[in-house]
């Protein structure tokens, strides 16, 4: 039997649960191991109702480690039944992952993507056909609404409706489930100024100026025959309009007021600050949107939703499901759902200058992570440090990383069991030592920088921070790198992503053992991509030492990084 593992996106919008996006090759997310988010006795259950007694398990060390160990760990803990588990490690690109023979006591879970499985390559890389099928069987209300429009299909949900304050109208996404994600604010305006066209207009265009109907200033008042410029005192009771002079109000006798002079007929609406739903000027607005043609064809548009019940703390949350497909119909088997939030709160009015909104307004990608509850998706992992750090050399001058080339020789660092020169992802993000001790033979040595170093441009506005005790200078580096840590919670020596690190319970270390406490473990989300990380191969230990200006000795930071499954750390 083959199941393929898969996630779900939802949000809680003020009518309704709605579905987002279907994911293959999915992550570990919003705790959902550690926070038991994923409960696998439901499929133990099956396991057993189905006799089987062999797992086999095609998954990618890079995405899905801690979900396969949890995996593990409950069916060593709760089917004594299974006598047979067999991994099989996928490189991280790889999109035909190995094809295992089926048989009847076999249960073969596929977590890493298949371009020949019809969930992957059909539903879950194309977007659009995920909510499609809610279109096609009378269930759009139960997903998001958007608008697609290519050769091939035309579908359109949106709602024409915008957002008040700082929320975006729409978002722009790949059909194809990359990294475009864009967030727009939709042009207010359909003409100059700060007036566009719609029903019930307030304000009437006179001489390339608007004017508001109900307290419309002339430019001159009327005396006894003559025109003079008006003062607070004495108003003006006409306005000057292609060189003829109109009363600007006429005298109703029979409701004994004045009213608008018909003459002067408003044809705009006052629409600068203010975003009215549900009305016709949204919808032209909405409509302008998707026919202009500085989008992307290759695109599709959803609104923003959300609900009093998805912003949590100024957060904007999510809910995402994990679950099964299995066997020949596809059945479900459900794991668990977890909710999460957005990296950063949502911004302030000032943070967010939408100017006059003449055109569609894009935000900044530093916005993101206000408005999304995922990082931004790329097709690869980059890591790295930063261009401006440096590394100590195996005769201990520090050396600026940009002026390292093939060939050059670096200090490096030997732990027995941890730096054994093991080139899958899987041995180094799993691996540790016990106690706060480093193993015997622990010790300095050198590597040599076996090819030129890559460089990296900064793509997602994203930079990681660590400053350690001692140091008034802080080390920089991708948020996609591995650190390796002393866990005080755990009593081990293991590798970590730098995000996860918790000062008072990650510790550097020096040689001697001896913990080095971090003080900042920070992710600062830039205003625009700023300069490049840079990766190091060396061999034959697969690490170097960043410097840093501590005092004392120098401290071990040892950041492990993977490229197609290889480790550079």
């Amino acid at each position: 039997m083959k199941g393929t593992f898969f996630s779900a996106d939802f949000i809680r919008t003020d009518n309704g649960i709605k579905f987002i996006e279907l994911n293959t090759d999915t992550m570990d997310v919003f705790g959902a191991v550690t926070e038991d988010g994923i409960d696998y006795s439901g499929l133990i259950t099956l396991l057993q109702n189905e006799s089987i007694n062999t797992i086999e398990v095609i998954y990618k060390p890079i995405l899905h480690q801690s979900l396969v160990n949890h995996l593990s760990e409950s069916i060593s803990d709760n089917a004594s039944f299974i006598t047979t588990w067999t991994e099989h490690e996928e490189e991280f690109g790889t999109i035909y992952p190995t094809a295992v023979t089926d048989a009847d006591n076999k249960f073969i879970l596929r977590y890493a993507y298949d371009e020949n499985a019809i969930v992957d390559s059909v539903y879950a890389k194309h977007d659009v056909n995920s909510l499609a099928i809610f279109n096609e069987y009378t269930a759009s209300s139960d997903a998001i609404p958007f608008f697609v429009s290519s050769s091939d299909t035309h579908i359109d949900t949106l709602e024409r409706k915008t957002n008040t304050g700082v929320y975006p109208d729409v978002v722009l996404k790949s059909q194809w489930s990359v990294s475009t994600v864009e967030f727009v604010k939709v042009a207010a305006k359909l003409t100059e100024g700060s007036f566009v066209t719609g029903d019930n207009p307030t304000h009437t265009e006179v001489s390339g100026s608007y004017y508001p109907l109900s307290t419309m200033v002339g430019t001159h008042r009327l005396v006894s025959g003559s025109f003079i410029t008006p003062t607070d005192e004495a108003p003006a009771t006409h306005i000057l309009l292609n060189g003829r002079y109109e009363p600007i109000m006429w005298y109703d006798s029979e409701a004994d007021d004045y009213n608008p002079n018909p003459d002067l007929v408003a044809t705009h609406i006052f629409v600068d600050g203010t975003y009215e739903t549900n009305s016709t000027h949204d919808e032209a607005r909405i409509n302008a949107f998707v026919t202009s043609s500085e989008l992307d064809s290759h695109c599709y548009y959803t609104n923003f939703q959300y609900g009093t019940g998805s912003i949590i703390d100024n957060h904007v949350t999510s809910i995402r499901h994990y679950g099964i497909v299995y066997g020949s119909s596809l059945t479900h088997l459900s794991l668990g759902t977890v909710g999460g939030k957005s990296l950063l709160e949502l911004p302030t009015d000032s943070q967010v200058d939408f100017g006059d909104l003449v055109d569609n307004y894009y935000y900044n990608r530093k916005h993101y992570h206000e408005f999304s509850t995922s990082y931004i998706k790329e097709n690869s992992r980059k890591r790295g440090v930063f261009e401006t750090e440096n590394v100590v050399s195996s005769s201990n001058e520090v050396v600026d990383i940009k002026d390292i080339v093939s060939g050059s020789v670096v200090k490096a660092f030997y732990i027995p069991g941890i730096t054994d020169d093991e080139d899958l992802y899987s041995h180094f993000i799993n691996v540790s030592v016990a106690g706060n001790t480093l193993p015997v033979n622990t010790a300095y040595t050198q590597s040599v920088v076996v090819s030129e170093p890559s460089t990296i441009d900064m793509w997602n506005n994203m930079i990681y921070e660590l400053r350690v005790s001692g140091s008034v200078e802080s080390n920089f580096m991708s948020t996609d790198t591995n650190a390796l840590l002393y866990v005080s919670s755990s009593n081990e020596f293991r590798f970590k992503n730098v995000t996860e690190i918790v000062p008072g319970n990650d510790f550097l270390f020096n040689v001697d053992s001896s913990l080095i406490p971090i003080l900042t473990s920070s992710v600062h989300i830039l205003s625009k991509n700023t300069g490049s990380f840079v990766e190091l191969d060396v061999e034959t230990e697969d690490n170097f030492i960043l410097a840093n200006d501590a005092e004392g000795t120098q401290q071990i930071m040892l950041t492990a990084t993977v490229h197609n499954n290889r480790k550079f750390i």
